[in-house]
């Protein structure tokens, strides 16, 4: 019977994360912006001054200090400090 057929299953799509929150894309917008100042001003790609992945895992959850930042797994100590103090400035503003 139709009833007890077991429907194929499906592969996820995409993460499984959906679309984030207005006021996390806020913030990544904001970070990227200064990310991107910065890989300009030093003559670098953006990705690889910072990562996007990472941009989004400080957005998701904002950091309020340096060794906060710093501990996001990823994020070396070089990164952080060239960007770490405009981005945890960048994140009090924008909440």
């Amino acid at each position: 019977p139709e009833k007890e057929l077991v429907p194929y299953p499906r592969a996820p799509r995409g993460n499984g994360r959906g679309r984030p929150l207005p006021e996390v894309e806020a913030r990544f917008q904001a970070m990227k912006e200064v990310r991107n100042r910065h890989a300009v001003a030093l003559g670098i790609e953006r990705g690889t001054l910072l990562p996007n992945w990472a941009l989004q895992a400080l957005a998701d959850d904002p950091p309020s200090t340096r060794a906060e930042f710093e501990a996001v797994e990823g994020i070396r100590r070089w990164q952080a400090g060239i960007v770490a103090d405009d981005l945890l400035e960048t994140l009090k503003k924008t909440g």
